[in-house]
């Protein structure tokens, strides 16, 4: 508690870095209104004041905890993406170890997120309403001299503390099963040494149905879902349920170097799923999109 992080980055400073210019700047898309904004350096953007505490943006030893635990993988990343990019880069099979790793990067990067937290908020926030008159009346009878609407009043409150509480989607990170289930799913690693870089958001994995599975059976399942991370401007890792035994746990590589509306299309997952703001070593996509988008 001596070095206390008031600034908590939800997206790791490690990873933004490998998508900066020559001048350590990132190219910002205003992902809402398609328009450019002014470069950025990685320290700005993506961290929040106390992300992480329980009550977000109140300083306490939790928020410590858990930006201390997330250090530790993000120490990890640093020491070992760079080689595992030179290796994916030349279709060296993953290591199990350095797969497992890079499972650890994926779920740790979406739980600790935009989306899923605001998934978990509006989660709790539909239990709450359905068990707030229930709590109110039990309430009522048993501090029957207090008024009704004071009761609901002191209900509602606590329950959105409850409903406030960041550990819900924090504590996510942390779970081991999920990083097993991406180690059984089928990857398909794509490499891109295109003139047209892949970019990153400020949602650095971004978790979208699979169109390969039935519309009868699409839930938020995290097994079900498909996993997209852009790993680089050179590397994206598209990670999804394995529709036969053969495909259990398989890597596959796929080079689109060549393939221009691959990697657009892999561009353009981010702009419609990133939380607000994409980011690019380079406009040239950027501007791009917003001249489609002004001509249509």
């Amino acid at each position: 508690m001596n070095n206390i992080v008031k600034n908590q980055h939800i997206i790791p400073r490690v990873h933004l870095k490998k998508f900066c210019d020559t001048n350590g700047k990132l190219k910002t898309l205003n992902a809402d209104s398609l328009s450019l904004e002014k470069d950025q350096s990685p320290t700005q953007v993506c961290k929040g004041f106390f992300h992480y505490a329980l009550n977000e943006g109140i300083e306490d030893e939790y928020s410590q905890i858990i930006e201390k635990n997330f250090g530790s993988l993000e120490d990890w990343y640093g020491k070992n993406i760079p080689r595992i990019e030179e290796n994916i880069i030349v279709n060296k099979e993953l290591s199990e170890e350095d797969k497992f790793g890079l499972s650890w990067i994926v779920v740790n990067f979406y739980f600790r997120g935009y989306s899923f937290r605001k998934e978990t908020t509006k989660s709790i926030r539909k239990i709450n309403e359905w068990v707030e008159p229930s709590l109110t009346n039990m309430f009522n009878k048993k501090h029957n001299d207090l008024n009704e609407n004071d009761v609901r009043g002191v209900v509602n409150d606590q329950l959105k503390q409850y409903e406030k509480n960041t550990s819900y989607s924090t504590a996510r990170s942390f779970d081991v099963g999920f990083v097993n289930t991406l180690t059984h799913k089928k990857w398909n690693i794509l490499i891109n040494n295109s003139k047209t870089p892949f970019i990153t958001g400020d949602e650095a994995v971004l978790n979208v149905f699979d169109d390969n599975i039935k519309k009868n059976q699409l839930s938020g399942s995290f097994l079900l879902m498909k996993q997209i991370i852009n790993l680089s401007p050179k590397v994206s890792i598209v990670i999804s349920f394995y529709m036969d035994d053969e495909e259990h746990g398989k890597i596959y590589f796929t080079d689109i170097t060549d393939n221009i509306k691959k990697v657009y299309e892999q561009n353009l997952l981010y702009i419609n799923y990133t939380h607000k703001y994409c980011y690019s070593s380079d406009n040239m996509f950027f501007e791009n999109i917003i001249k489609f988008e002004k001509n249509k």
